[in-house]
């Protein structure tokens, strides 16, 4: 697995946690082991090949199953899935078999406690047939994106 990047990060406000295995979302596989770099609260960077700031102190969580929820407790998107399912009659069960996910990741997407993956978002998109940007934005509370 990569280091993917979501801007610059400094050392102050930084934590890295090693030897953690991911757990990205409730219809993916657990993965690891990876390094995840917080900062101000927020990943910024996982995986096998992070090379932190100078100075960030380390966690090593020795092969715990780490969820992105430990990591990033901000809502980071809003949906609309719930209005959209209820709209159309349709139970939870029924939507989760739709999209090929558990009902408890239904339940997580209509509660904000998990953003989809950009498959799922998309496959959301495609059987409300909406765009992905009418049924899924960012929150209010997120930060303005720095330049880099």
């Amino acid at each position: 697995m990569g280091s993917r990047s979501s801007g610059a990060v400094r050392g102050a406000g930084s934590l890295l946690v090693t030897d953690a295995r991911v757990w990205p979302a409730p219809d993916e596989p657990v993965r690891g082991p990876v390094s995840i770099l917080i900062s101000d609260g927020l990943i910024t960077r996982i995986g096998a090949d992070v090379v932190p700031p100078a100075g960030v102190p380390r966690l090593s969580v020795a092969g715990r199953v780490v969820t992105a929820g430990f990591c990033n407790p901000r809502r980071l998107m809003e949906n609309l899935i719930r209005s959209e399912r209820e709209e159309r009659g349709w139970a939870q069960a029924v939507l989760s078999e739709q999209l090929g996910v558990s009902r408890q990741t239904i339940v997580a997407l209509e509660t904000g406690k998990y953003d989809p993956s950009l498959p799922l978002a998309f496959r959301v998109s495609r059987l409300c047939d909406r765009p992905i940007e009418e049924l899924f934005f960012p929150s209010e509370d997120l930060p303005k994106a720095r330049p880099l």
